[in-house]
């Protein structure tokens, strides 16, 4: 009675693993392919978006899970340097939509580069200004909590 166990979990396994990799794969194709067609700039700001293409699309191949793809289709979009593109799965829209429609400033516009919260302008006559915040600052903590731990936690 083992064997027939044994085989069902194996063959769930590689089911849940080729599904993975399937979503993985067409997720990062259809950024890629979305960006090709649509990015506002066709010279993606000097960034040979086929050499991105061939460069990503064998490290999504061997990602080991869905959040290291996601990792990695990110960093691609990164290497546009720009400050508005990130891909997120469905599921975790709930973490970061309290962030990105919260009321309130401080004067000081946030952009998440390279995986770090960078100030990106400040308006002159706010508390971000009167703090002596400055584009190019770092945010490390937010209420005491790195920025690191606020990214990766779960909603």
């Amino acid at each position: 009675m083992k064997k027939p166990v044994t085989i069902l979990f194996l063959i769930l396994a590689v089911t849940l693993s080729c599904t993975t990799k399937y979503r993985s794969m067409h997720s990062f194709e259809t950024v890629w392919q979305t960006v090709d067609q649509a990015h506002y700039d066709q010279t993606f700001g000097s960034v040979d978006w086929k050499a991105a293409l061939a460069l990503y699309k064998p490290q999504i191949a061997a990602a080991g899970d869905q959040q290291e793809s996601l990792l990695l289709i990110n960093r691609m979009l990164f290497d546009l340097n720009l400050s508005h593109l990130l891909v997120v799965y469905p599921e975790d829209m709930k973490r970061y939509m309290p962030v990105l429609f919260a009321e309130g400033e401080i004067g000081a516009d946030v952009r998440l580069l390279s995986w770090e919260a960078v100030i990106t302008r400040v308006r002159p006559e706010t508390p971000a200004a009167q703090a002596g915040l400055h584009p190019g600052l770092v945010v490390e903590r937010i209420d005491g909590k790195p920025v690191e731990q606020i990214i990766k936690e779960p909603a």
